[in-house]
């Protein structure tokens, strides 16, 4: 891979970061830098901060993580050199961030104590950078020196740990908000990413015969006696993963991994493809020096772009956050930002997002196109509960009004989302919105998706008067289709789907 011309000059002290003063922004990322730049970071108890950043790289705030207990919530350190620990991650809900640490003020020592001395503390923050470290576990990575190295949730309220630690304390563990002790799911140690997608749980290992990318269970597993299923074509063996951190499912076919070993020996961001069943390493995505070992990703248009932090060989040294797509084996790495002298930069995610409401509707009437109610056979299950509709034959459009009985207060951004029964990844929508105006539709504006497996969310509107009806509550008509997918075996594009919800996210 080639290495492009910085973007930006590094940062020659901290004096770029200013303190937090306002919610984080929508789309932007956050970062954790470990350490305050008044000295190298040790293996004791060491300062954290959440420094936001722009996709183009400008320094926006940082929010320091507590160094003391107030109240219920506890301090929040970790060892300062651990190269395994302080992943970041979003929740599901993308409401939350989520990373683990230890009870501990700064220069404390943490390595391999006893989490029933120094507490293994789980924190939350949300979108207007308010912190919750009341998550503090007494059973949990005992007795290592990465100790917890991440944490996933779905929805905030409870969550899934990876670490390491010892026979009765490593693996994947799962806990609820404010908790004291958790459950062991997995006891498998050396555990380092956890997440979800499409419904199922998965962990990252350098554990002997899981070496690489796991199945957890089936499903989201809370309870006991679960165990690890290596994804087909992991192994051990030369061209596999040999230091994994980070994953990312850009598609059910199509998983990215992130490799710790140097470019020269297939470290960096590892393209991994399902071919027939069996995942194959296609090619490193780098900088042509350094692997990585965390990264946020976003796919669109095909694209699967990532801004990442590289895996230097110094534990204390300088490391770099860049951003590189995906067009293909040698795409070019671009450095937006350099950690201040005497900092890390460890974990990055993207910012999260305030709490939506979501307002099923009460009815719905078929404006165009015909509701198709008789058996789906093979394209899909019959069921009395989704709405099947088919697209006009003339004008290609399928066109539902959709009514509510409540009166929408809240103003927001208006997301019109379903779910198919069937999954149908990579598939383009349009989806058009129009306005409900004194007894007619007026077009209020359009937009395009890509759906995920079996879901798709387009945004429509930011205007309230765009979705509710003369009398204050929700009334407005969808026209949708597919872009890129017609069934050959029906005169128009058949769509079914069992969720419609329309959701108002401030």
């Amino acid at each position: 891979m080639r290495y492009s011309k910085m973007i930006l000059s590094a940062l020659a002290s901290l004096a770029a970061f200013s303190a937090i003063s306002a919610p984080f922004t929508p789309g932007n990322l956050v970062v954790i830098r470990v350490g305050d730049g008044s000295a190298a970071p040790t293996t004791a108890g060491t300062a954290l901060f959440l420094d936001e950043f722009t996709t183009g790289g400008s320094t926006i705030q940082s929010l320091a993580m507590p160094t003391s207990t107030s109240g219920a919530n506890r301090a929040f350190t970790h060892n300062g050199t651990s190269t395994a620990a302080l992943g970041l991650t979003r929740s599901l809900n993308n409401q939350y961030l989520f990373l683990g640490g230890y009870d501990a003020t700064p220069g404390t020592v943490v390595n391999n104590t006893d989490s029933t001395v120094i507490n293994r503390v789980v924190a939350r923050v949300d979108a207007n950078c308010n912190i919750d470290t009341t998550t503090a576990l007494t059973d949990a990575y005992s007795t290592n020196t990465a100790g917890i190295r991440s944490v996933y949730s779905v929805d905030g309220t409870g969550f899934w740990l990876a670490g390491n630690g010892n026979a009765t304390t490593s693996g994947i563990r799962y806990a609820t908000l404010g908790a004291s002790t958790s459950t062991s799911v997995v006891q498998t140690p050396n555990t380092r990413v956890v997440s979800v997608w499409n419904g199922q749980l998965y962990a990252s290992t350098m554990t002997g015969a899981f070496r690489g990318v796991n199945t957890v269970g089936t499903g989201l597993p809370t309870g006991t006696g679960e165990v690890f299923t290596l994804l087909n074509g992991f192994s051990s063996d030369t061209g596999s993963p040999q230091d994994v951190y980070d994953f990312y499912f850009a598609d059910a076919a199509t998983l990215y991994v992130a490799d710790n070993r140097t470019a020269a020996t297939g470290g960096g961001i590892q393209k991994w493809v399902d071919v027939a069943g069996t995942w194959t390493y296609q090619y490193s995505l780098n900088d042509g020096t350094q692997g990585i070992r965390r990264f946020a990703a976003v796919t669109a248009a095909g694209i699967t772009t990532f801004y990442a932090t590289t895996a230097t060989t110094n534990t204390t040294a300088p490391n770099q956050l860049l951003v590189v797509s995906d067009l293909g084996p040698g795409s070019t790495a671009t450095v937006l930002a350099t950690s201040p002298t005497n900092t890390i930069f460890r974990g990055v995610a993207w910012t999260p997002e305030a709490g939506s409401s979501v307002i099923n509707p009460s009815g719905y009437t078929v404006l165009d196109g015909e509701e198709f109610e008789g058996d789906l056979n093979s394209l899909v299950s019959s069921d009395d509960n989704k709405l099947c509709v088919f697209n006009d034959p003339t004008t290609l459009n399928a066109g539902v009004q959709f009514d509510g009985s409540t009166t929408v207060t809240n103003p927001g951004t208006f997301k019109f989302r379903f779910e198919y029964n069937v999954a149908r990844p990579g598939l383009a929508y349009a989806a058009s919105l129009y306005r409900w105006t004194t007894g007619a539709y007026v077009f209020a504006g359009g937009n395009t998706a890509t759906t995920s497996d079996t879901s798709v969310e387009i945004v429509l509107s930011s205007n309230r008067s765009d979705y509710v009806g003369n009398a204050g509550a929700l009334r407005s008509k969808v026209a949708f289709g597919p872009i890129n997918d017609e069934d050959p075996s029906q005169d128009g594009w058949l769509h079914c789907f069992d969720v419609v919800e329309w959701e108002l996210a401030p």
